[in-house]
């Protein structure tokens, strides 16, 4: 009965969470995390396409309104850029034979990654389509990590680049997520957006100020 009223408690939290979802343990098929920083990663773009270091945006965070500072995620290896909460996350990227994972993790008061909350892009290095990636990624991520999918309606409010969207919640209804298919010019990739129950309402509109802003690279 008890776990039946937490996975009721987590569907309504999904239902009122702004597309936008991350593990108590780090998924067994992403690339090894081989670096790790407190400060934003913030590589100056071309000149031609030159981005500003930082922005402002109204983020709606537990109820209020608040202005937040973005700060440009501009990391060499990665095929995409964003803007991010820099006062909120902790940055990390690795690469391995896999492919390079890029993670956007919790910061705690004194400025250390807590892995309660986070988002994680994973860009395997053998260009799979999206329902390859699918085929070869979701089952791994949920089995690996003892994950279990929530059956949940998708919206029609997507992102272009999200082809399919798997919600879960650990085992014991105290975390969720959702992972996501994404796929540009023709090369999938997986999203995986975990977070503690608690951290929800705070950090939902902090992921998604993260997809708002997303940008991928030309070939």
């Amino acid at each position: 009965m008890k776990n039946r009223i937490g996975q009721t408690a987590i569907a309504l939290i999904f239902l009122g969470m702004t597309f936008g979802c991350t593990s108590e343990q780090t998924p067994s098929n992403n690339a090894i995390t081989s670096q790790a920083s407190s400060d934003p990663i913030t590589a100056t773009a071309p000149a031609a396409t030159a981005k500003p270091l930082q922005k402002t945006a109204n983020l709606s965070i537990e109820g209020e309104t608040e202005e937040i500072t973005l700060t440009l995620y501009n990391e060499p290896t990665a095929p995409f850029t964003t803007y991010f909460p820099s006062e909120s996350f902790v940055t990390e990227s690795g690469c391995s034979g896999e492919g390079c994972g890029y993670r956007f993790l919790a910061k705690t008061e004194t400025g250390e990654a807590n892995d309660a909350a986070y988002l994680h892009f994973f860009f395997p290095s053998n260009s799979p389509t999206a329902e390859e990636m699918e085929q070869s990624y979701v089952e791994n991520v949920l089995s690996s990590n003892n994950w279990e999918r929530i059956p949940i309606q998708e919206s029609d409010s997507f992102y272009p680049w999200a082809k399919r969207v798997i919600h879960f919640s650990s085992a014991d209804a105290q975390s969720l997520g959702q992972i996501i298919i994404g796929e540009v010019q023709g090369k999938g990739f997986g999203v995986i957006e975990f977070m503690e129950v608690e951290y929800a309402e705070g950090f939902t509109p902090r992921f998604a100020a993260i997809y708002e802003n997303l940008e991928f690279n030309e070939d």
